[in-house]
């Protein structure tokens, strides 16, 4: 069965391809909705608009308004288009996610540095200093030997976060005895 549609003045199949209430055909329907939403959009904005006018709101970026970065498309709610605010995040996320690794590379390489700081500073301690108890001065054999309460141990110092100034005031708890010297001292005190 055939009818017309009031809208268009074309005949359509009755039942298939009408609205709801039969009068007007599905695709003048779907047109009118369209047109509806878009005036209904227009008024909504408007309406806000003249809203944040009146009660003083400080002038913000419109409801519908080009986009800040290629200013081609019209955007919502946000002053960038969704493919510009989608390449915005990225590029935030990437530029953080650098200077993180930047910092812990930075964090790394001063490590590196105040490691090597002190492992130069108990090296030259030694050469300074030769056994306490047979005179042995070559550096590569001497080690600490801990005379009062030790807080931690000079040969993990440098991997330790410890400064140099707790290194030096754990030094001045140790006495500089050669590898034999320092058995034979732990031997006598077990």
């Amino acid at each position: 069965m055939k009818k017309v549609c009031w809208a268009c003045q074309t005949p359509k199949k009755f039942p298939a391809e009408f609205n709801a209430q039969g009068k007007i055909c599905l695709e003048c329907h779907k047109k009118r909705e369209r047109d509806r939403r878009a005036s209904d959009r227009e008024a909504y904005n408007a309406s806000i608009r003249e809203r944040r006018r009146r009660s003083g709101y400080p002038p913000q970026f419109s409801l519908t308004s080009e986009c800040k970065t290629c200013g081609k498309c019209k955007t919502r709610k946000s002053p960038y288009c969704e493919a510009c605010a989608r390449a915005r995040a990225n590029e935030r996320s990437r530029s953080a996610y650098a200077k993180k690794i930047a910092g812990k590379q930075a964090k790394k390489q001063k490590r590196k540095e105040k490691r090597k700081t002190i492992f130069a500073f108990l090296r030259d301690f030694k050469k300074k200093h030769p056994c306490v108890r047979c005179g042995i001065s070559d550096y590569r054999c001497l080690t600490f030997h801990h005379v009062g309460k030790k807080t931690f141990e000079l040969s993990c110092a440098a991997d330790r976060n410890v400064s140099l100034r707790q290194v030096i005031n754990e030094i001045a708890k140790c006495i500089v005895l050669c590898a034999n010297c320092h058995t034979i001292e732990h031997f006598v005190e077990h």
